[in-house]
């Protein structure tokens, strides 16, 4: 990844707070909106680990996250 690819992933993180993290397990798919924090490219979240996802995560590390612009002014 370029300097200037890095850089512009982590002023958009900067900008947005919230990811979407989805995990797998037994009851299936599972997705739960989380605030993050970061550190360059790395994200951190803080999650209570009896909650569904962190018990998910326990079993099976592989998640997926997303994070998208906020939008308020929709046509």
């Amino acid at each position: 990844m370029s300097a200037d690819l890095a850089e512009r992933i982590v002023a958009f993180l900067v900008m947005h707070h919230v990811m979407p993290l989805a995990s797998h397990g037994r009851e299936g798919l599972h997705a739960a909106n989380m605030l993050y924090a970061h550190d360059g490219l790395a994200l951190f979240w803080v999650s209570d680990p009896n909650t569904r996802h962190s018990r998910e995560i326990e079993a099976e590390p592989r998640i997926a996250v997303t994070i998208a612009p906020d939008n308020s002014d929709f046509p």
